[in-house]
């Protein structure tokens, strides 16, 4: 896993801890839905055309100590 040095404050998406600038991060990209499957269009009886969205992925950041945390519930598993 690699850490990003944050250039700005963040909140830890896992622990809603502060991320202060300058400390060390991950990045990870969370999907919601099926992001990967092709939108929906839908026309309407009065001509009119509608995109349903199957999913989408939004990025998050954790900090060290939730990663930490995460690699020794790997280890030990």
């Amino acid at each position: 896993m690699k850490l990003i040095k944050c250039r700005q404050d963040y909140k830890c998406y896992s622990c809603e801890g502060k991320i202060s600038k300058g400390d060390l991060y991950r990045k990870k990209s969370i999907s919601v839905g099926s992001p990967n499957r092709p939108d929906k269009i839908i026309r309407k009886e009065n001509g009119m055309v509608v995109f349903e969205a199957q999913g989408f992925r939004f990025d998050v950041q954790i900090c060290s100590l939730c990663i930490a945390k995460e690699i020794e519930r790997q280890v030990a598993a």
